[in-house]
Order: structure tokens, then C-alpha cells, then sequence
């Protein structure tokens, strides 16, 4: 090449970098029937590196997304798991106390049982010591009777008229105890069913706490889906959007890397042409003498 072709070369490559083109740029020169055609195309071979670059860190930002949202949801899980923990040590301790309950009402009925044993046996002696003490007065009266027959006919009389008179009293005095067992039956028997009632109140709350429970746990379980599905809609909106992005890269990055203009030198004369030319690609022009 003349040193006014180096020149006229040199001078293209001024108005290319003028024209915008970057500092590394490709340029061919071709003899052709004696005479030279300088060829230079403008791109930026480093651009394509830093570019593969951005999209190397984008995709360590996404992976770090990624698991961010892992652990995320590896808390939610464990916060999961510790209310089901607790749920579960509550109902044990509901378990306990019903046992605790169960174990006192019977200590109690086992103590009623004795009382009444004790109580019954005591009034059982009461009746045998009244027993004997009657049959030891009427020997008594029958001794009387045989030595002072004739002598204590009205003592007699009288004797039986008191003898009858205790044991009228006696009977009241049996009907009264009798009567008064009775109402303590009866105010046991009361006692008892108020007892019942109340185990039975007692029951139907528990039924109705754990019904409340289960109701909640449904909801809660329902509302945890409805949660996951708009996180799932979410991440599928999201990863829609990033696909996007990634198209619309790629698609500018495609427009980067064609030129739409060139300089060529044809023996001391230079030409501009707004002419399509691909990244990192020749172009050959064939010149007919």
C-alpha cells in the first residue's frame, strides 16, 4: 500500500472513530489488479465479553433470589411445625387433666362408698345394742312378775304402759333417723346428679372448644393454600417478566452487534456507506478494470 493510501486509511479510521465507533474495530486490505481496497468494518469484539458478563451476574442476582426464597420458605415450615408442636402439647395437657378429673371423681365415690359402709355399720350396732337392752329389761320385769305377782299387779300395768309408751317413742324416734337418712340419701343422690350435669356441661364445652379448633385449623389450613397460590402466581408473573427481559436482551443485543455503516478507500478515495454490515464479519467488494 502507497504511503497516500496508508494515509487515506488512516483518515477513514479518524472519521469512523469520529462517526462514533469504538476503540477496537476490525479492518481488511485486499490488492485487486494492482490497486487496493481497504475495507473497515466498526465493532466492538470486548463489548460481547463485558455484555456475557452482565448476564453472568444476572444470573447469580436470580440464583440468589432463588434462595432467598428457599429459606423463606424452609422458616415458614418451621414456624409450621412449631405451632403443630404446641398444638400437640396442648392436647396432651387437655388429655392430662381429663385423667386428673376422672381419677379425683372416683377417689371421691370410693370415699362416699366407705362413709355409707361406716355409717350403716354404726346404726347395724345401735340396733343390737337396743336390742339386748330390751331383752335384758323385759327378763328383769318377768323376774318381778313371778316374785310380786300378787303385789305389784298395778306396777305391772303401769310398766307396760311405760314400756309401751318407749317403745311408741322408739318408733317415732326410728322414723325420725329413717326419714332423716332419707334426705341425706336424697341430698347425696342430688349431689351426685348436679355432679353429672356438670361432667356433662363440662364434656359438651370440650366437645365444642375442639370443634372451634378444628374449624380454625381448617381455615387457617385454607387460608395457607390460598397464600401458596398467590405466591405460586407470583413466581410464574415474575419468571414471565424475566423471560421477557431476557428476549428483549437478546434482541438489543442482536441490534448492537450490527453496524450500519463502513468506510472504504478505493485507490486515494474514500467513501461513506450506510451499508448493513454483521458484527465480526467481512465484507468483499469485487471492482471490474
Amino acid at each position: 500500500m502507497t504511503t497516500a493510501a496508508r494515509a487515506a486509511a488512516a483518515a477513514a479510521a479518524a472519521e469512523a472513530a469520529a462517526a462514533g465507533a469504538p476503540e477496537n474495530f476490525w479492518s481488511i486490505s485486499l490488492p485487486f489488479n494492482g490497486r487496493y481496497l481497504v475495507g473497515i468494518q466498526i465493532g466492538n469484539p470486548c463489548k460481547e465479553e463485558e455484555e456475557e458478563e452482565e448476564e453472568e451476574k444476572e444470573k447469580e442476582k436470580e440464583k440468589e433470589k432463588e434462595r432467598e426464597k428457599e429459606e423463606e420458605k424452609e422458616k415458614e415450615k418451621e414456624k409450621k411445625r412449631e405451632k403443630e408442636r404446641k398444638e400437640e402439647k396442648g392436647k396432651e395437657n387437655i388429655k392430662e387433666k381429663e385423667k386428673e378429673e376422672k381419677e379425683k371423681e372416683k377417689g371421691e365415690k370410693e370415699g362416699k362408698k366407705e362413709k355409707e359402709i361406716k355409717y350403716n355399720n354404726k346404726k347395724e350396732e345401735e340396733k343390737e345394742e337396743e336390742k339386748e337392752e330390751g331383752k335384758e329389761h323385759e327378763g328383769g320385769i318377768e323376774h318381778k312378775q313371778e316374785e310380786e305377782k300378787e303385789e305389784e299387779k298395778e306396777e305391772e300395768k303401769e310398766e307396760q304402759k311405760e314400756e309401751e309408751k318407749e317403745e311408741k317413742e322408739g318408733e317415732k324416734e326410728t322414723e325420725k333417723e329413717e326419714k332423716e337418712e332419707e334426705k341425706e340419701e336424697e341430698k347425696e343422690e342430688e349431689k351426685e346428679t348436679e355432679k353429672e350435669t356438670e361432667k356433662e356441661e363440662k364434656e359438651e364445652e370440650k366437645e365444642e372448644e375442639k370443634e372451634e379448633e378444628k374449624e380454625e385449623e381448617k381455615e387457617e389450613i385454607i387460608g395457607e393454600k390460598e397464600e401458596e397460590k398467590k405466591e405460586e402466581k407470583k413466581e410464574i408473573k415474575l419468571i414471565n417478566t424475566k423471560e421477557e427481559e431476557k428476549k428483549k436482551k437478546k434482541e438489543q443485543k442482536k441490534k448492537k452487534k450490527n453496524n450500519y455503516s463502513s468506510f472504504l478507500f478505493v485507490n486515494g478515495l474514500s467513501f461513506a456507506y450506510n451499508v448493513f454490515i454483521p458484527y465480526n464479519k467481512f465484507y468483499w467488494v469485487n471492482i471490474n478494470k
